[in-house]
């Protein structure tokens, strides 16, 4: 991801505007986590267990909504798109964490 502050740090016209910066591909939170949990189990040869909840009673209605971020202003501004899957960027997380011990 460091390629796209590379990307907006040179170019001109993205000054005092704000930029998605995502995959464009809209997963739920529980996907992420069970991907995350899946992964990390995998090679920790542990069972990571995700706790669910509900959500609030008194929870805002847009807490519980799906949201996909959109990258086209950012593609339009620098010309940058995801070269990283969310797949691929969790292992690459995984293997970082797993490293610096």
């Amino acid at each position: 991801m460091a390629n796209v502050f590379v990307c907006a740090g040179v170019a001109k016209n993205v000054l005092g505007r704000s930029f998605n910066v995502a995959s464009g591909k809209g997963v739920t939170v529980r996907e992420a986590f069970e991907m995350v949990a899946e992964k990390v189990g995998g090679v920790t040869g542990k069972n990571v267990e995700i706790k669910y909840s509900s959500w609030p009673n008194d929870a805002d209605p847009i807490e519980t909504r799906n949201f996909v971020a959109d990258i086209s202003g950012l593609y339009t501004a620098v010309v940058w798109r995801p070269e990283v899957s969310l797949e691929e960027g969790i292992d690459n997380m995984i293997r970082a964490f797993g490293s610096s011990k």
